[in-house]
């Protein structure tokens, strides 16, 4: 194992959409929660270069290794060794055990997880089940498409997933 890295069981709840990444091709954000039931944020993930035995589902567990990020100060923050990334079958399926899994860290409100966060650093994630939902706006982008800088970003050639591990360094 390289110095620093530790291996973490990760149950991934959340995959946001990739960007382009000036250092590397493409990344993308994961948060999921860690066999000891803390928040993890995982970044950068190479998602679509990842070989296709290590492309996870939501709700799937994950061995990966994984170090504090050095950019990021959010405590659950860390880099990946995207080429450690081990899934480990069956996904989580059904709400009754993902609720298990998921409700020790589960708070009553927005405020509750920023008082928290206020008093002790952290969590950064959270999740909460809202007493009421008073309305949903959906509002289309302002660029729906790349721009051409982040297209001359994507269309890089020779990034690899190494590159992607050793710049997130």
């Amino acid at each position: 194992m390289a110095f620093g890295w530790t291996t973490k069981r990760v149950l991934i709840v959340v995959k946001t959409y990739p960007a382009p990444a000036h250092k590397g091709v493409e990344v993308s954000c994961k948060a999921g929660i860690s066999q000891e039931r803390q928040w993890i944020r995982l970044f950068p993930v190479p998602f679509r270069f990842l070989e296709e035995e290590q492309q996870f589902s939501r709700y799937q567990w994950i061995d990966v290794q994984v170090r504090r990020a050095r950019n990021d100060p959010r405590p659950e923050s860390h880099n990946l060794n995207g080429s450690s990334i081990r899934i480990m079958p069956p996904p989580v399926r059904g709400w009754g055990a993902r609720e298990q899994i998921l409700s020790p860290l589960r708070r009553f409100s927005l405020c509750e997880i920023e008082r928290e966060r206020e008093r002790h650093g952290h969590p950064t994630l959270g999740v909460f089940r809202p007493g009421r939902i008073k309305g949903f706006k959906l509002k289309p982008t302002e660029h729906p498409n790349w721009t051409a800088n982040e297209l001359a970003i994507l269309n890089q050639s020779g990034s690899t997933l190494e590159e992607t591990n050793q710049n997130s360094s």
